[in-house]
């Protein structure tokens, strides 16, 4: 299986994130907050995408290894994406509007940082060791 295509697209979400990371740690006024807001729906839609893909073509191909410890890496990592996918879907409905991130931009720094630190963890090891599994 060729992963480029997931690949790409992680390089889409931590080019986001980057992005948004210079955006946070600068002033948080209602222009700023604009573009961060944009930011958020345009990585959750590439993020949206990519996880569907991945439960329709990736998680499938690696459940029907023959090989025990592929099948139970694969479930793993498929039970862990559900929690990480769950808390970016919640911090994206708290805060995919300028208001709603000037409402307490402290905890919505804090927030982000977790879900950012998650998210680019999670690629990084599933191109080290899930998509490894594919070839």
């Amino acid at each position: 299986m060729n992963m480029d295509l997931y690949i790409t697209k992680h390089r889409i979400i931590q080019d986001y994130l980057h992005q948004l990371t210079t955006l946070i740690n600068g002033t948080l006024d209602r222009t700023n907050a604009t573009l961060i807001a944009e930011l958020i729906n345009k990585t959750t839609g590439v993020l949206n995408m990519h996880l569907a893909s991945e439960d329709s073509f990736v998680y499938p191909k690696l459940l029907e290894s023959s090989d025990t410890r592929v099948r139970s890496i694969t479930q793993r990592y498929m039970d862990e994406m559900t929690k990480i996918a769950d808390a970016y879907l919640a911090f994206h409905k708290k805060y995919n509007t300028p208001s709603k991130i000037l409402a307490d931009t402290a905890e919505f720094k804090q927030t982000f940082k977790k879900v950012r630190d998650a998210l680019l963890l999670r690629m990084e090891r599933e191109e080290k060791e899930l998509y490894t599994y594919t070839e």
